[in-house]
């Protein structure tokens, strides 16, 4: 019965499907080079036997590091779809800052009444819009044409 083992590696953090063997450095590579020339080619069947089974495949092929090998597989983290389009990244990173803010409005108790103003005096409501281009949060936007943090020319 054949066992089957998975590879993980400690630096990606990550299962890894196709394990790949130690790269040779330069200076091995010459070493071998001149003992199969010396030998006039009969040490290239103690390379190959070294290459092809005693060299195995243990080595993360993004890190270079040795892997750790288990009978058990890890759970791998579903994928997050990347924004492609500058319009999605923006949305994107909306949708990041607004996540806190609702947890922090579920934990907090009901707010009470501001007293109202009386008639001579106005309101001062602050009007939030938010960047198409670079996503900031805009106070007052009414006096902006172009946004202060991206410099894009703003159409309100």
């Amino acid at each position: 019965m054949v066992k089957t083992q998975y590879a993980f590696c400690k630096i990606c953090k990550k299962d890894v499907d196709k394990p790949i063997k130690k790269q040779m450095d330069s200076m091995e590579k010459n070493i071998w080079v001149i003992v199969i020339l010396a030998t006039l080619g009969f040490a290239l069947i103690p390379f190959l036997i070294y290459r092809g089974m005693i060299n195995k495949k243990q080595f993360c092929p993004k890190c270079l590091t040795k892997l750790k090998f288990s009978e058990k597989a890890l759970e791998k983290p579903k994928k997050k779809k990347k924004p492609s389009t500058p319009k999605e990244k923006v949305l994107e990173k909306i949708k990041k800052e607004e996540e806190p803010e609702e947890a922090e409005e579920m934990e907090e108790k009901p707010k009470k009444r501001k007293p109202t103003k009386a008639k001579g005096e106005e309101e001062e409501e602050e009007i939030i819009k938010i960047c198409p281009y670079c996503g900031q949060k805009l106070k007052k936007p009414k006096g902006l044409k172009t946004c202060p943090y991206c410099k894009s020319a703003l159409k309100f």
